[in-house]
């Protein structure tokens, strides 16, 4: 992550942060605003979670939050060191012949895109869809994993069957 001594010449302008991932600049591990294990059920909807921090920023639920959006602090679920977040807009200077190039430090790396695979819920199939073809399947066989574990023979969360074996 670049380090730069000070905020390049700028004007404040009004930002409201939802959903984000970054780097902890402490640690260095990705920390996702979005995925907020959180035991109260009425922090479980990010308008709820904006609404309460604003209301009772004081109460513990509110201080235990990975992401308080009402006062835009983030805490690091690793470290636990807890940042002020803001947001650098970049005006792009046109070029009408140059590519199109994501900026290096949004790049994820192969470590950052498994994390977020692990997280994101969802699974790629291997066979390719034909017109018709039902995509709103349900599993069956119940999920086998321990808490807070992964078991590599779990109808939904393991790995995958042998090439030509059905599961």
């Amino acid at each position: 992550m670049p380090r730069v001594p000070r905020l390049p010449p700028a004007t404040r302008m009004y930002a409201r942060l939802d959903r984000f991932a970054c780097e902890c600049p402490s640690c260095g591990q990705l920390i996702e605003s979005a995925y907020e294990p959180v035991k109260a059920q009425r922090l479980a909807k990010l308008s709820r979670r904006r609404q309460v921090a604003a209301g009772e920023p004081t109460s513990r639920s509110v201080r235990k939050l990975r992401w308080n959006p009402a006062l835009q602090r983030l805490r690091c679920p690793h470290c636990g060191v807890v940042y002020m977040v803001g947001l650098l807009l970049f005006q792009v200077a046109s070029n009408a012949y140059g590519r199109l190039v994501a900026p290096s430090d949004v790049r994820m790396t192969p470590a950052d895109r498994r994390l977020v695979r692990a997280r994101g819920g969802g699974w790629l199939v291997a066979q390719k869809y034909h017109a018709g073809d039902p995509v709103n399947l349900v599993v069956e066989d119940p999920c086998s994993c321990p808490v807070k574990g992964w078991d590599r023979r779990c109808a939904v969360h393991g790995e995958p069957p042998a090439e030509g074996g059905e599961r």
